[in-house]
């Protein structure tokens, strides 16, 4: 949603026995103190948070990618929700970041309001017709997709520049704020390296490596994805709504190199 971001903390036109349904089955995440304006995005749908904003409310279970501007910086987390998983998270003015919430029993306490709906008119649904889009994008991406990739649960994650901030703000890039969100890591995926021709092969075998690339294909599966070709397909799909979402740069690549593999099964 665009504007000021109200219409994600007020209700759509929902049966109000669906709405408990849909936040008792999902999860949510905590957005507290972000300030008015601020850019925001879970998974495929951006909006800029209103003055009621602190978060998002019926997530379905799932792997999903929210992500904010932080100062001159994007910056996202990858989260594996499940039924009535709430994340805390805060933002903190001076380092002009969100984080999670340190303080445990704080968190906890706070998770527990959520889940007693005592924050319900301030978190906004997760985009009613928008999940069964971004489970098409997303269904392959498991956890150990993500392990191989270097990514956590909420770990932040490091994106394209904000292009919403001023000059000025670029200039004081150097802040400690700045600092702080260069520690961000920048997910890492699994290299996939030019197939070469095996030395030794006759005309005929020559012959036969070029015209069918299925065996390169499932050599390379076995060699760098442990024999899963999904692992193969999910990586695919992470890197592509990483770049799309949250426009991380050595994600670009990734598709293209995924792309040559597949063509090797179909040439």
């Amino acid at each position: 949603p665009g504007g000021g971001g109200l219409c994600l903390v007020k209700h759509t036109e929902m049966d109000p026995v669906e709405a408990r349904r849909k936040c008792e089955e999902g999860g949510a995440i905590l957005c507290l103190d972000v300030p008015e304006g601020t850019e925001m995005r879970i998974d495929l749908q951006a909006w800029k948070a209103g003055p009621m904003f602190q978060g998002i409310k019926m997530i379905p279970p799932g792997i999903h990618l929210v992500s904010w501007a932080a100062g001159h910086e994007t910056v996202g987390s990858v989260f594996a929700f499940r039924r009535g998983l709430v994340e805390v998270w805060r933002w903190d003015v001076r380092e002009e970041d969100m984080d999670p919430i340190a303080d445990q029993e704080e968190a906890k306490r706070l998770a527990i309001g959520v889940r007693n709906f005592d924050f319900d008119n301030r978190l906004g649904p997760y985009p009613e017709g928008q999940a069964d889009a971004w489970t098409r994008l997303t269904y392959l991406i498991s956890l150990r997709v993500l392990e191989r990739s270097s990514i956590s649960h909420g770990q932040k994650l490091s994106g394209a520049p904000s292009f919403s901030q001023d000059v000025e703000g670029e200039e004081n890039s150097g802040s400690e704020a700045a600092h702080k969100r260069s520690a961000s890591r920048d997910p890492s995926f699994a290299a996939i390296p030019s197939l070469r021709k095996p030395t030794g092969m006759d005309p005929s075998q020559v012959s036969q490596y070029n015209m069918d690339g299925s065996s390169r294909a499932q050599e390379m599966v076995r060699t760098h994805f442990e024999g899963h070709w999904e692992d193969l397909l999910g990586q695919l799909q992470l890197s592509f709504v990483m770049f799309v979402a949250m426009s991380v740069l050595n994600a670009a690549p990734n598709p293209m190199s995924c792309g040559k593999v597949l063509c090797l099964v179909c040439p």
